[in-house]
């Protein structure tokens, strides 16, 4: 998986959704500092917390890692 492909996916479905990253933080219980590390593409969140994204998300853990 590439960091740049997960960061791409996580701001399209938070754009769809309009939220923000307080929102996707307190939703998913993973702290901002988290949110934006995984937003920049500076890290890749653990499988939990690709789970926790993608059911808040409304999507799939697939879609999140997938290639543009």
């Amino acid at each position: 998986m590439n960091d740049s492909n997960f960061a791409k996916h996580l701001k399209e479905r938070m754009e769809y959704l309009n939220l923000n990253q307080s929102q996707l933080s307190k939703f998913s219980g993973i702290c901002k500092s988290g949110i934006s590390q995984y937003l920049s593409g500076k890290n890749i969140p653990r499988k939990k917390h690709q789970e926790r994204l993608s059911a808040v998300l409304d999507c799939s853990v697939e879609y999140l890692s997938s290639e543009p």
